[in-house]
């Protein structure tokens, strides 16, 4: 295959840690021409209702080089820049061959973060776009998300989302030329300015984006003056400090910048907010086992109820049976 395809010519690689919403963005440049693949990740309706566009080619790469590592496959982890052993490189080689396109293509997998200097070297003239969201909705969407390594240890979800924008930041230091920053909400609020200025940025052809491809309703904001918030501006202020970086970098799409209007809590106001989530747990725990006991008698019910009609089949069977033997005999 041609080397202007298989240096990353025409490509375009949609980054961003996880649930910050690279799925709508790539489904705004797909809806413009980008092609990301064929085989794509299912719609997954608690998750990602309008679906993941995710190649599932790269995703099983990424998913097994992190477990050839020793890293969670779904890429829960602080380490970034990490380096592919060296026998993955044929299947790196047969990735590219089988995505690449003279026309514009990419593909979308958060996983790919972590990744970052192997793909830029890999691609040597791939282009970058990095997506970015408020690291209190980014972590209240990770937990509700439910996964068992943010329910054994929940200060992960912050301390993965700091990491995965770290690397961001890092490559956009070293590769300014190749990348482009924007707050999911700059994008949400105009997609058609972010696709100009991405065809601008990278000098291609993509069209106008359909206006009926998400639906922004399913974007959960969280004020910054929520308790999810606060607790995170008082007690992470790595977490905070990269979050105002990313806001002071990013491409406003020529609206106006983005501030963190930051609030601050007292400690009883702090006190308050951590008795109430005590008490509110206990309550969740109670209404809980007050289903639990519900669906144990709906249960019990069901129980009974299939054994009484069994017992009436049988009943019927032998009445069946004698008529049928009290025929015989005649």
């Amino acid at each position: 295959m041609a080397k202007t395809i298989t240096d990353g010519s025409n490509a375009l690689i949609i980054i961003g840690m996880h649930r910050s919403g690279t799925s709508l963005v790539t489904s705004i440049l797909h809806s413009a021409g980008l092609d990301v693949g064929k085989q794509l990740m299912e719609a997954h309706e608690s998750i990602n209702a309008k679906g993941f566009y995710e190649n599932l080619d790269f995703v099983r790469f990424h998913e097994q080089v992190l477990e050839s590592l020793g890293i969670s496959r779904f890429g829960w982890t602080t380490k970034i820049d990490i380096e592919p052993p060296e026998s993955f490189s044929s299947a790196s080689d047969q990735l590219i061959e089988t995505s690449a396109s003279t026309s514009p293509w990419g593909w979308k997998d958060p996983r790919t973060t972590l990744f970052l200097p192997y793909w830029a070297r890999r691609l040597p003239k791939a282009n970058f776009v990095f997506v970015h969201r408020a690291p209190w909705e980014v972590i209240d969407s990770l937990y509700r998300r439910g996964d068992q390594e943010f329910q054994d240890s929940p200060r992960l979800a912050v301390d993965t989302w700091t990491s995965y924008n770290r690397a961001i930041l890092n490559f956009m230091d070293k590769n300014s030329d190749r990348g482009f920053l924007a707050a999911l909400q700059t994008i949400v609020d105009n997609p058609g300015a972010f696709v100009d200025r991405v065809n601008e940025r990278f000098s291609l052809r993509l069209e106008k984006p359909a206006t009926d491809i998400f639906d922004e309703k399913l974007i959960e904001r969280t004020s910054t003056k929520a308790n999810q918030a606060l607790i995170i501006q008082k007690f992470f202020p790595e977490c905070m400090a990269t979050y105002e970086e990313l806001l002071r970098r990013s491409d406003t799409l020529g609206g106006e910048e983005l501030k963190l209007a930051t609030a601050t809590i007292s400690d009883a106001d702090l006190a308050d907010v951590f008795i109430n989530e005590w008490s509110n747990a206990r309550n969740a725990q109670r209404e809980l086992k007050s289903v639990n006991r519900t669906l144990y008698d709906v249960r019990s019910q069901l129980f009974h109820t299939n054994e009484k009609l069994q017992n009436l089949e049988r009943s019927r069977f032998w009445k069946l049976r004698n008529i049928v033997h009290r025929l015989k005999q005649r």
